[in-house]
């Protein structure tokens, strides 16, 4: 084979085919014409295609019989062209092989449905896997679904979506996927995890959850992330009793605050001056209570306690308020007929307990009721002598000459949340 230098080369592309051409083979130099050098170095087609040649140099002589047409591209079976070997179409990558990426339609992009496009499908497969966040609108009450595409292969721990909620929990709640299983979906409670309840999800409300592997005991969980529950805002609803009864928990609460004031005690009457003194004030008990599994509460309501009646006669103390056996208070005494008021009550078993007030001691017109955690007493009697009824829940009455005042009931307020 003749060695030629970069020079001559370059000369070949713009000689003459009739001029001459130094070629020197052995130490020995000789001119040959720019056609016998095209023949002696020039490819087959053959020789081109199976690439098993190698006394070929690529020259332009050789081009037009290598280059691929356009359609030979797109279909991958051209023979012929250098740049498109036989089988170009097999090459095209897939989510399992490697090969020539194929560029997907915005359509196939916005949905990942061909699973032919390497990059479409490695994208949706970090999205699903890696915690980026996916939107989808939800459908139900209290038991949730909703559907993300390209559809996620598993719930993975740290998976984020963002969800738009049509309807408020009204109790506790799960969420279903894709149809991978209905997850409890929970709510940060006082620096723990806490299921929703009624309420904590409102209508329309777009939400981040996260997807927490070991909630629910391993079976996994959804977490609202930066919302607290109704137990650390503003509770769900109240309930006031002033007669006993039964409290019943209503859907999705989990916890009460209970307040109780036992009932009033009655002022004392004395027809003469001085008059009798004022009845205490009922007792107070306020307490956080855990009602996941309860279901319901007696509640007994303490009496106000009537007023005396007759000369020099004592009023009768106020009864006992409760809310079953988690806390109660009890009522403020009757005031005697002469004398000092009757004593407040106490409050018992609640995370706090308080006394309500002492009556009037007995005076021209009689003392004051004692009040309570709610407000004041019956106030003093005037110049006419006639005692007045306790004023907010569980007052004592107060004292007269005329007449006394009887104590005001109790009361028992629950909070909800």
């Amino acid at each position: 084979m003749a060695e030629t230098t970069i020079d001559q080369l370059s000369a070949v592309t713009t000689a003459a085919v009739t001029d001459t051409f130094p070629v020197t083979q052995g130490g020995i130099t000789r001119r040959e014409t720019i056609a016998q050098l095209i023949t002696a170095v020039k490819a087959t087609d053959a020789e081109a295609v199976a690439a098993t040649s190698t006394t070929v140099l690529l020259i332009p002589a050789n081009i037009a019989a290598l280059k691929a047409t356009n359609a030979e591209i797109a279909s991958g079976t051209s023979t012929t062209g250098f740049i498109t070997p036989s089988g170009l179409a097999s090459k095209t990558a897939t989510t399992s092989a490697a090969g020539l990426i194929e560029i997907d339609t915005d359509a196939e992009g916005e949905t990942g449905d061909d699973t032919t496009r390497a990059m479409t499908a490695a994208v949706n497969a970090y999205i699903n896997q890696r915690g980026q966040q996916l939107y989808s609108a939800s459908s139900g009450t209290d038991t949730y679904t909703a559907t993300l595409a390209p559809v996620p292969a598993a719930l993975v721990h740290g998976m984020q979506i963002n969800i738009k909620f049509g309807n408020a929990s009204t109790g506790a709640s799960t969420l279903n996927l894709n149809s991978l299983g209905a997850k409890k979906i929970y709510i940060e409670s006082s620096g723990a995890y806490a299921q929703v309840g009624s309420g904590d999800i409102f209508a329309g409300m777009n939400a981040t959850l996260s997807y927490d592997s070991a909630l629910d005991t391993a079976s996994g969980g959804w977490v609202i992330k930066n919302r607290k529950n109704a137990a650390a805002g503003a509770p769900a609803s109240v309930q006031v009793f002033t007669s006993s009864g039964t409290w019943t928990k209503p859907a999705g609460i989990t916890k009460v605050m209970v307040e109780v004031i036992g009932g009033g005690g009655g002022g004392g009457f004395i027809s003469s001056n001085p008059a009798g003194g004022g009845g205490g004030g009922g007792g107070y008990s306020r307490k956080l209570i855990d009602v996941s599994a309860i279901a319901s509460v007696a509640v007994t309501i303490g009496a106000g306690g009537a007023a005396g009646t007759t000369s020099a006669g004592g009023g009768s103390s106020g009864g006992t308020t409760s809310f079953g056996e988690h806390c109660s208070a009890t009522g403020g005494a009757g005031a005697p007929g002469v004398g000092s008021g009757g004593s407040g009550g106490v409050g018992s078993g609640g995370n706090i307990n308080s006394y309500g007030d002492a009556g009037g001691t007995s005076g021209p017109y009689g003392g004051a009721g004692g009040g309570t955690m709610m407000g004041g007493g019956g106030e003093g009697s005037a110049a006419d002598g006639i005692g007045h009824a306790g004023k907010a829940y569980g007052g004592g009455g107060s004292g007269g000459y005329s007449a006394a005042g009887a104590g005001a009931a109790g009361v028992v307020i629950v909070t909800e949340y």
